[in-house]
């Protein structure tokens, strides 16, 4: 195996450690906010308030613990905060077609939207977010 395909399998590992991390920080901040507030506050409402929650978490996450970089923090941060704004997007229309159109309960069509974004989101903060010219 070259050290290249070695690096590369690390850099795997160490996302889908902090993915299960942020994922599990940002759904259960979002399940918590949901148990306590639906009855008062729209899933959209709990949606946004989560998602700005571990957005910041998942920047410092991501920046030192997977991918490893430094110098270019703004650029970086605003790269970052384009494929969340990207995804949260995503997330946005999806919720409720799930909800309303698909009949699932909000904390499961949560759970499933999250799937889709953790494997779109690696690739957009590899290729995208954290970038760096080749040695």
């Amino acid at each position: 195996m070259n050290t290249q395909s070695l690096v590369g399998d690390r850099e795997k590992a160490r996302y889908l450690l902090g993915g299960i991390y942020n994922t599990a920080l940002g759904y259960t901040l979002f399940a918590l906010l949901y148990t306590g507030l639906h009855r008062r506050v729209h899933y959209l409402a709990i949606l946004v308030i989560a998602q700005s929650v571990s957005v910041a978490n998942n920047y410092m996450v991501y920046r030192w613990f997977v991918f490893r970089v430094r110098g270019h923090a703004l650029a970086d941060g605003a790269r970052f905060s384009t494929v969340y704004l990207v995804t949260f997007l995503a997330n946005l229309a999806a919720l409720p077609f799930l909800i309303d159109v698909a009949g699932l309960p909000a904390l499961v069509a949560q759970a499933v939207v999250i799937v889709g974004v953790m494997v779109t989101s690696y690739l957009a903060h590899k290729r995208f977010s954290f970038r760096r010219p080749p040695n």
